[in-house]
């Protein structure tokens, strides 16, 4: 075994330009090597731990974890169906019974055998526990939640329940968009020595923010259809099913799409290398299965349903791959910063993209629908004067309101159901056409990002230990901190290969 220094990437570079203003930092930098190994050391024994504590492997090869999540993936996969059966079996209660009884036994499995690194193994015995919680951003951490929760709010709530030009709407996402503003500039210019975001991470243009456009837009793609695929089906395919089976097994594609991808491509992204190709080919199967998605009506639910399932194919693992190569480009000290800041990008978009979704198809549906549904009436036999009544009927949305309507029959609420099955198409393909503009930004992020098959070593940041040698890796901890001051900044990133 010999010590080689790497190059360091980008994100490194920036990441030892914020160390030098902070002794703390540094150190922890210094910690975190003694709690890394190289795969290629692992012995028979220590894989068989791994099965049971997977993330103690190389980040190179994390992709191999996905492999063994079908169990978990059916699970997700059905669980719209085993919704539905329990609520016409029990009640609907017990959906969230089910949830509790799960979470509870997670909670007691990861208290009894979830033992992660210690504190000074972390940062060593320089600095107390409550040394470090003083260093903690709390303006940051202030900033950073109220504006994000109030900027959701508002884009959540707006359209549906409140209109978007109410005063309360506009207030949340005003005063929650100046919050976040303020708290961009205090990352920037504060000059804390553990900052919430560090804003330096942007800097890395190829590398970090494409990461970052990538899974957000891999997220605004699946979360969106997550949301706006089972709508879909209840409102243009409801008519057609012959039970409540069917709307729920439809509404399965997205998943059994984002698993199937997962669990396929997670296992072998790595070994096939070609990192940035695949991410383009990925966005690009992604974005147009999406806009496919648009030619969607009455009459190829078999065709729309495939082009839900090939959507979100490689949806799911277009996000977990940017997870993982944020975490191949950063320090080991830092891998959570990079985590949290990627995941947190994609779910507060994905939220905002999935309301923008929502607001466009709840702005063209009453112009669709007005449109198509009065010829088909009236072709039908219905007479004009009845059109009020319908409208308010079809607002109402139960069989008995339009059976209620003066002049309507059998054949003219046939004609009707078709025409609004028509007119929701319609409307639906214009959620789909802006996805496709979404994906084209995730397209341009992919073509632009760098390289990443080097960094897929053997490195692993976080091994297993077991009580025994527990002492052991705190003396090395410490050998690593008393060097600090004998080694110039680039060696403190040092890593172990063969």
């Amino acid at each position: 075994m010999k010590s080689q220094t790497e190059e360091l990437s980008k994100l490194q570079q920036l990441e030892l330009e914020l160390a030098k203003k902070d002794q703390g930092t540094l150190d922890d930098y210094m910690h975190s090597q003694a709690l890394t190994s190289d795969q290629s050391e692992m012995t028979k024994g220590y894989l068989i731990k791994v099965l049971l504590a997977i993330f103690s492997i190389s980040l190179g090869t994390t992709g191999s974890y996905w492999g063994f999540s079908p169990p978990a993936a059916i699970l997700t996969v059905i669980n719209t169906d085993i919704a539905v059966m329990l609520t016409h079996t029990a009640n609907w209660r017990w959906c969230y019974y089910v949830y509790i009884i799960l979470i509870g036994c997670a909670f007691v499995l990861e208290f009894l055998f979830y033992h992660p690194p210690t504190f000074n193994q972390l940062h060593g015995g320089q600095r107390t526990l409550a040394e470090e919680f003083s260093r903690i951003d709390f303006i940051g951490v202030f900033l950073f939640v109220s504006g994000l929760a109030l900027f959701l709010l508002g884009v959540s709530w707006g359209g549906q329940p409140l209109p978007w030009k109410s005063v309360r709407i506009l207030c949340l996402i005003i005063i929650g968009g100046i919050i976040l503003i303020l708290f961009i500039l205090w990352e920037i210019y504060s000059n804390v020595s553990n900052p919430l975001v560090p804003m330096h991470f942007f800097k890395d243009v190829r590398g970090f923010v494409c990461l970052n456009i990538i899974c957000i837009v891999s997220g605004v793609l699946y979360v969106s259809l997550s949301v706006i695929w089972p709508s879909q089906v209840a409102a243009i395919y409801g008519a057609q099913a012959k039970g409540w089976r069917d709307n729920a097994w439809l509404s399965t594609t997205i998943a059994f799409g984002i698993w199937g991808g997962i669990v396929i491509f997670g296992s072998l992204f790595h070994v096939v290398k070609h990192i940035r190709l695949q991410v383009i080919v990925f966005t690009l199967v992604s974005t147009a299965f999406a806009g496919a998605l648009a030619s969607g009506n009455t009459h190829n639910k078999g065709q729309s349903a495939a082009f839900s399932f090939l959507a979100t194919f490689p949806a799911g693992i277009l996000e977990l791959i940017p997870v993982t190569l944020c975490q191949l480009d950063a320090n080991d000290a830092d891998l959570g910063s990079v985590f949290a800041i990627i995941f947190m990008m994609r779910t507060a978009w994905g939220s905002i993209f999935t309301t923008v979704f929502l607001a466009i198809l709840t702005n063209k549906t009453p112009s669709e629908i007005a449109n198509r549904v009065p010829d088909a009436a009236i072709a039908a036999g219905l007479p004009s004067s009845s059109l009020t009544s319908l409208f308010a009927a079809i607002k109402v949305g139960t069989p008995a309101a339009l059976a209620a309507v003066p002049g309507i029959n059998p054949t003219i609420q046939q004609a009707v159901a078709s025409s609004l099955a028509d007119a929701y198409a319609a409307s639906y393909a214009y959620v789909y056409y802006a996805a496709v503009a979404v994906g084209g930004v995730g397209l341009i992020a992919a073509a632009s990002m760098k390289d990443y098959d080097h960094m897929l070593t053997s490195h692993v940041s976080r091994r297993i230990y077991t009580n025994q040698n527990i002492g052991d890796v705190e003396t090395e901890a410490q050998s690593n901190s008393a060097q600090l001051d004998d080694k110039p900044l680039s060696a403190h990133v040092e890593r172990e290969i063969i």
